[in-house]
């Protein structure tokens, strides 16, 4: 689907008309809005969950309306100087926030990226691009900002937005002490919905800085508590990744630390698969020559970690903007690869995995071959991880070849479970715009449907992690492809 289309499929499920996006629309429509994405309790808290310093501040939302937004920043130890008035960095931090709220009232039902949880992945980035900013005297007193943006432009915004374009707004923002002018700011927002930004997503060239990052986040933060878990001593390690910090990079641990202190075992999930895929490749090729296909590679160091057969290859598929980022960090390491490696470009969602990897003239069809796919059937829809497996079932042509990946029950999905831990962490993957959208009961029926048989389901539990149920809702699967049934002789 088009972003024009999924923006308008948007709308009307909003119950608002594209072509009715008028500023008595968007009121008359706002009161369930208000409630759901700009309720000034509730945005706060989503704010200082996001943005850590806000709450280490004390700033507070206090007000919304379409096109309007106020809110409040203490005076306190924390804000201030030495002259005990605002800092006038800490000023410009909250004159940011509230132009942002403003203008993401005109976006009507859409989630912020980075802010609101998502439940799809459709949802809006909303960047400063450049601020003006004018001090007029010392804050002594709770500072006060407002932002509001013309009614008479409200619609035009709207309707930019959702037609999939880019809109670049200036917002007004006041900060005063009770009646008294403090400071005064001009920032201009960038504003696009996701679906839009994804349109060069296979272009190296054209991508947009913001997409790139989005795909980076959490292939980062995988390798990231990778390498928090080689930060243990020696003999409570259960990984061996000295490449892993390299690959994640500062971001990927600060990401990888803060997740896990919402939800503690993905760590250990984390380990659990990289170990079970480890193990998994060396028990198939049993020094035989073997060919490993990685869908969705992202920031794997396994090709650093794994010796491979010789004779034996790799064929790693990502957007090129990742397989970029990867090569990248693989040389930063400065660690010797172990075998043979190739990249094949390549998109889930536009490109057929098997015909990708089969017109690799590298690529021996008939040689022992185990695919991968980690992490990645959580962020499709149904339909189209059958189609992603029916396609690697291709790649299975030599009877030991396997396929394995990981997925997480659909009770994680609809939010049935009954683990406040598993909440948590999705919250946090959906603030940040990876929200889960496919889980199983089982995996078996998938799995005949795709002409697979599972070999293994299991939980994603290492040894020496102590058990935990919220482990049985994360599993790693392994298929083969199905034997015919060979019907016995009647006597």
């Amino acid at each position: 689907m088009s972003p024009c289309a999924r923006a308008l499929e948007h709308v009307m499920n909003a119950s608002l008309n594209l072509d009715s996006l008028d500023p008595d629309g968007l009121e008359n429509s706002w009161p369930s809005d208000r409630e759901e994405r700009a309720d000034p309790q509730r945005l706060t808290g989503l704010f200082h969950s996001s943005v850590p310093i806000l709450k280490h501040l004390n700033w507070r939302v206090t007000d919304t309306a379409r096109g309007f937004a106020e809110t409040v920043l203490p005076i306190s130890v924390e804000s201030t100087n030495q002259h005990i008035t605002h800092q006038a960095a800490v000023m410009l931090i909250a004159a940011d926030y509230t132009g942002g709220i403003a203008l993401g009232t005109l976006l009507h039902a859409v989630p912020l990226v980075g802010i609101h949880p998502q439940s799809t992945e459709y949802g809006a980035y909303l960047w400063g691009a450049k601020a003006d900013i004018k001090w007029v005297r010392p804050s002594t007193k709770d500072l006060i900002c407002t932002a509001i943006i013309d009614p008479q432009s409200h619609g035009a915004i709207a309707k930019r937005f959702f037609s999939g374009r880019r809109v670049l707004e200036t917002v007004r923002v006041e900060m005063r002490n009770g009646s008294k002018i403090v400071a005064e700011a001009n920032i201009t927002y960038w504003v696009q919905d996701t679906d839009a930004l994804r349109r060069n997503a296979f272009d190296e060239e054209k991508v947009h800085p913001l997409y790139d990052h989005r795909r980076k986040t959490s292939a980062s933060l995988i390798a990231g508590l990778r390498a928090i878990e080689d930060e243990r001593p020696c003999d409570h390690r259960l990984l061996n990744d000295p490449a892993a910090k390299a690959l994640a990079g500062d971001h990927g641990v600060i990401l990888a630390r803060r997740v896990s202190m919402v939800a503690p075992q993905i760590q250990p999930m984390v380990v659990a698969r990289t170990n079970h895929v480890d193990e998994l490749i060396r028990s198939i090729h049993r020094d035989r020559p073997c060919q490993v296909v990685n869908i969705g590679v992202g920031l794997c160091s396994r090709i650093l970690r794994l010796a491979l057969p010789e004779g034996s290859a790799t064929f790693d598929l990502d957007l090129p903007i990742m397989l970029r980022a990867r090569r990248e960090a693989l040389d930063a390491s400065g660690r010797a690869i172990k075998s043979v490696r190739y990249e094949i470009p390549a998109d889930l969602r536009s490109h057929d995995i098997a015909q990708c990897v089969r017109a690799h003239p590298a690529f021996d069809p008939h040689l022992l071959t185990v695919v991968i796919w980690e992490g990645g059937t959580m962020y499709f829809d149904e339909s189209m991880v059958g189609d992603v497996l029916r396609s690697a079932k291709k790649l299975l042509v030599h009877p030991d070849s396997r396929l394995w990946f990981d997925y997480v029950h659909r009770s994680v999905v609809d939010g049935s479970t009954e683990f406040t831990v598993v909440r948590d962490f999705l919250d946090a993957m959906r603030s940040l715009g990876e929200p889960f959208t496919c889980g199983f009961d089982e995996i078996g029926t998938m799995a005949r449907d795709c002409g697979l048989d599972v070999e293994t389901d299991v939980p994603s539990i290492s040894a020496g992690v102590r058990i935990d149920p919220v482990f049985d809702l994360y599993r790693f699967a392994t298929l083969r492809t199905r034997r015919p049934v060979v019907q016995k002789p009647v006597n």
